[in-house]
């Protein structure tokens, strides 16, 4: 039964990984040059990108402690939904797509 589940929740969470960033990660580069941006530009989303990702890493395990792993995990997913729709309506608006780029690692 236990095994059953597993197998189900790897699935689920392929799925929901892939619908999170729109399968745009692997393409992410290309995307932000072909709309425009420079090289610094696109270094600069990066790091703000990997920033918010290692600020964000010790409250996000305080909030696993104090309410569940479950729940963080619902949260950053759905944080990174957002995140993908920002980037997809910002289409090389660089004031735009920093927000989103932030939110993304939020809650991760």
């Amino acid at each position: 039964m236990l095994i059953r589940n597993y197998r189900k929740n790897i699935g689920l969470m392929a799925g929901v990984e892939f619908f999170a960033f729109l399968g745009i990660t692997s393409f992410w580069i290309l995307f932000l040059s072909q709309n425009g941006m420079s090289l610094w530009q696109i270094g600069l989303l990066e790091s703000i990108f990997h920033t918010t990702s290692l600020l964000c890493e010790i409250p996000s395990g305080m909030l696993a402690d104090r309410y569940s792993y479950k729940t963080n995990l619902y949260l950053s997913r759905i944080a990174g939904i957002v995140s993908s729709i920002l980037m997809l309506a910002g289409q090389g608006n660089f004031l735009d797509l920093c927000p989103s780029n932030g939110d993304k690692r939020l809650v991760l």
